[in-house]
């Protein structure tokens, strides 16, 4: 399924890595076969991580903001977020 860019879809994920750095928490995360970054702000997963009930090798869900989500081409790093844009 396709989203409009300005809508929100989720992925379930495997999360392999959690790293707080202060104000966002970057994750490694797997959606099916592939390793994807994820930057989070650290308010979006207080509570969770403090409890220690968000750990590596668990499942979760990600709700995506496509209007936010840069999205590049794996291969050769390029931006594709402004081409989505203007087509959608």
């Amino acid at each position: 399924m396709v989203f409009p860019i300005w809508r929100w879809g989720t992925l379930q994920s495997e999360i392999e890595l959690i790293e707080p750095t202060g104000p966002d928490v970057y994750m490694s995360v797997l959606i099916g076969n592939k390793r994807v970054m994820v930057r989070l702000p650290a308010s979006a997963i207080e509570g969770i991580s403090s409890a220690g009930s968000l750990q590596s090798g668990e499942n979760c869900t990600l709700y995506v903001t496509l209007a936010k989500a840069p999205i590049f081409d794996g291969k050769t790093g390029e931006a594709l977020y402004s081409s989505l844009r203007a087509s959608a």
